[in-house]
């Protein structure tokens, strides 16, 4: 990452296209990749991370504070 060659390839193999993925990551290198890959993203605010870091800066679809809001499709960009 931030290639998006991984994403697409998933894409793929789930023969589904890029843009009906939502990708879901806990970095600004998630954020860049699925952008790349023309995905829309969820930036989990949970997992490892720097003080100084700011998901809101990564420039993430949506962002989530726990794994179960994932199931909230209506939350989604």
């Amino acid at each position: 990452k931030p290639h998006p060659l991984p994403l697409l390839h998933a894409a793929q193999v789930m023969d589904v296209s890029p843009q009906q993925c939502v990708y879901v990551g806990d970095d600004a290198r998630d954020i860049a990749a699925a952008r790349a890959a023309d995905m829309r993203s969820v930036v989990a605010l949970w997992g490892y991370r720097l003080p100084d870091d700011d998901p809101a800066l990564w420039g993430g679809d949506v962002s989530v504070q726990q794994v179960r809001q994932l199931l909230q499709p209506d939350a989604w960009p």
